[in-house]
């Protein structure tokens, strides 16, 4: 069994029986907890979206005025 932060009845968005046995619960977006890989995983795409990210000329024009 894994939990994730689900601590009342009202935190779930889903559940449903697999034929295996398993109980799989679904919490709402707003009760779910970031996990160490999904923050792993976020950063590692910012990086890589930072070097190609550019300001927007029209921006840069109004902030200068």
């Amino acid at each position: 069994m894994r939990i994730q932060s689900g601590h009342t009845i009202g935190s779930v968005a889903m559940g449903r029986p697999e034929p295996d046995g398993r109980l799989v619960v679904s919490l709402r977006p707003g009760d779910e907890t970031a996990t160490h890989v999904g923050i792993t995983t976020l950063d590692a795409r910012l990086a890589a979206v930072e070097p190609v990210r550019q300001p927007c000329p029209r921006a840069d024009a109004k902030a200068n005025r």
